[in-house]
């Protein structure tokens, strides 16, 4: 039985948005063959490229895997329905997770919007490490309508959240 410890180490500076996991440690029997499971998760779009070490134990022999991935764009958006009758407002929470070991701080300058009857509030949320923080957007129609609307929250860290809004305004 031959032990083995694995290690990655990440090209370029540390990003606390790039998540890598695996066993630190494992055994294979002689001869034989194992898989190893690595998780990556990255909460932005680019090329990643990181080294993967496997290193023998007893013996100081090793292997190591260069990994290149690119993470693309997401392309699902969440649908949001917001009706309400004229003049009177409706709101819907929307909850940002914090998976980084980092507070992050979320203005309302990092939203982009399509309509000027949605508000967005709070103007700015600290989120804590491995916590959620809120924004509520509120929608006050002043016309019987019914329009659809982007909603983007582009942040350095996190990445980007991408909403669809159907508004309606009822008689």
């Amino acid at each position: 039985m031959q032990r083995f410890s694995a290690s990655w180490e990440v090209e370029g500076s540390e990003d606390p948005s790039v998540f890598i996991r695996g066993a630190n440690t494992f055994d294979v029997a002689g001869g034989n063959t194992k898989d190893y499971k690595m998780n990556f998760l990255a909460l932005r779009t680019g090329v990643y490229k990181y080294k993967v070490t496997f290193k023998a134990k007893e013996t100081g022999e090793y292997v190591f895997y260069n990994v290149q991935i690119t993470v693309e764009e997401n392309t699902q958006v969440e649908h949001i329905e917001l009706i309400s009758q004229v003049r009177e407002s409706v709101s819907h929470n929307i909850f940002i997770e914090n998976p980084t070991n980092e507070e992050i701080e979320i203005n309302k300058s990092q939203f982009t919007l399509t309509n000027e009857q949605v508000e967005i509030t709070p103007e700015t949320c600290k989120i804590r490490p491995q916590e959620q923080g809120q924004f509520t957007i509120s929608y006050r129609s002043l016309i019987v309508s019914e329009q659809e609307c982007d909603l983007v929250l582009k942040n350095p860290v996190l990445g980007d959240f991408k909403y669809k809004l159907l508004l309606k305004g009822t008689a």
